[in-house]
C-alpha cells in the first residue's frame, strides 16, 4: 500500500508478467560465448545487469557481452477471471490499507 496505487496493484493483480517490482524480475540472459544465466534482476545501469543467483550467490554481466535477454513470466496467475469484480475491490482496498511501520 505505501509502494503502489491503487491502480499499480490493479495492474498487478489483472497482468502479474507485465510489470515487475523492483527486486522480483526473473530473466534468463544467453552470452555470446552461450552461457545461459538466469536470475533475479537486482540493479541495472547502461552498461551492466547485476543478478542474484540462488540465496547469495551475485553475478554483474556486461550488456556488451549479452547475446539474449528473456524476461520469464510471473509465476502468479492473472486473477481477473478468478476473482469477481467485487473480491478484486476488496482485495485492492486491503493492500492499499497495508502501509510500512
Amino acid at each position: 500500500g505505501a509502494r503502489q496505487s491503487p491502480k499499480q496493484l490493479l495492474e498487478s493483480i489483472i497482468a502479474p508478467s507485465a510489470k515487475f517490482a523492483s527486486g522480483y524480475e526473473m530473466i534468463v540472459i544467453t552470452t555470446k560465448n552461450k552461457e545461459t544465466i538466469s536470475g533475479i534482476v537486482m540493479e541495472e545501469s547502461n552498461t551492466k545487469v547485476k543478478l542474484k543467483i540462488g540465496k547469495s550467490d551475485i553475478r554483474e554481466i556486461d550488456k556488451d557481452n549479452i547475446d539474449s535477454r528473456k524476461t520469464i513470466p510471473s509465476g502468479m496467475p492473472p486473477m481477473g477471471n478468478a476473482l469477481t469484480k467485487r473480491e478484486i475491490r476488496d482485495l485492492i482496498a486491503f493492500l492499499s490499507s497495508l502501509k510500512e511501520e
